[in-house]
């Protein structure tokens, strides 16, 4: 296996189809687990940009939006270069669909929108075939797909599909997705622009939008070799391991938030026991530091909740002691 860093521009720039194979599932990512924290991650890194591009600087850090598998295939004749995508297939889906609704959003605002630096297309001699899109979903989506990424806007997605603006009933999980990203987008573009005005800057938030996909918003890409097992590196990725606990997440973001301080000094970390020389004596010592609460300060029932989740851990047999 290859791994490089990329950003989510340069996934898209390449002249490629990122090809969905029979064995993955269809589009289930939905609002308030995926699309909700994704914009989120998108939306602070365009804030940062926005500060870098009136600063005449270059962002400084990176952010990591996961990774992505894929087996590069062979092409032949005419035909772009395919690549099947092993995991990552929902998070690359959702990437396309946010940068046609980035697109779609673009042009109704801009007089003079240059819709070839969406990385939303690949050149094609027919304008309708299929060659077109960089992402191409699993047989099951590929109709609402085409529909989703040709419509031009949520109301005339709403026309095609005949769906009432107030209820998502019958509206595809595609087009659902589609439309909370224009909304978002819109309110960012909205919001910021009233700032940039107000500064002065000749930059706006959708120049920053693109400027974080093309610098800090990055993947993990991991094309297989000729020796690698598409199918057993996928039930690797996906059937085996425990997931992590909200404890586990709790527990994990303190130890490295304390470990970070210059005057802690760990010799070592295990599971059960943090042996240190100045080391807090207890998870709600830990806590404290790690939280900004004054030493002799009462912690509220709320705090008192959530630091006591960093003492939680698993036994053999998932439970709780």
């Amino acid at each position: 296996m290859k791994p490089t860093k990329q950003s989510v521009y340069q996934i898209f720039d390449r002249e490629i189809r990122y090809t969905v194979p029979l064995f993955q599932r269809s589009y289930v990512w939905n609002e308030d687990t995926h699309w909700q924290p994704l914009w989120a991650d998108i939306e602070r890194q365009a804030i940062l940009c926005l500060t870098c591009l009136r600063e005449e600087k270059e962002p400084e850090k990176s952010h990591f939006l996961g990774a992505v598998v894929v087996n590069v295939s062979k092409f032949i004749g005419l035909d772009h270069p395919r690549a099947d995508i092993i995991d990552g297939q929902q998070r690359l889906t959702t990437l396309q669909i946010f940068l046609a609704a980035a697109r779609d959003y673009a042009q109704s605002v801009v007089r003079h929108y240059d819709t070839r630096s969406d990385g939303g297309k690949n050149p094609a001699d027919d304008s309708r075939s299929e060659q077109r899109f960089k992402v191409w979903p699993s047989r099951a989506d590929q109709d609402d797909f085409v529909k989703v990424m040709t419509a031009g806007s949520p109301e005339a997605l709403r026309k095609i599909f005949t769906t009432d603006e107030s209820t998502n009933d019958g509206y595809p999980r595609m087009a659902q997705a589609y439309a909370y990203f224009y909304k978002a987008i819109k309110a960012f573009a909205e919001k910021y622009a009233v700032l940039v005005n107000a500064s002065g800057s000749d930059h706006t938030p959708l120049t920053a939008l693109m400027v974080a996909f093309k610098k800090p918003l990055e993947l993990i890409a991991i094309e297989l070799e000729v020796n690698d097992d598409p199918q057993v590196i996928f039930e690797c990725l996906n059937a085996r391991g425990q997931p992590l606990l909200p404890s586990d997440l709790i527990r994990n973001y303190i130890f490295m938030k304390a470990a970070s301080r210059t005057f802690i000094s760990y010799t070592t970390i295990t599971g059960k026991r943090v042996s240190t020389r100045h080391a807090p004596k207890n998870a709600m010592e830990m806590a404290k530091i790690v939280f900004g609460i004054r030493r002799n300060a009462k912690v509220g029932c709320k705090d008192r909740g959530l630091i006591s989740c960093v003492s939680l851990s698993n036994d053999e047999n998932g439970g709780r002691r």
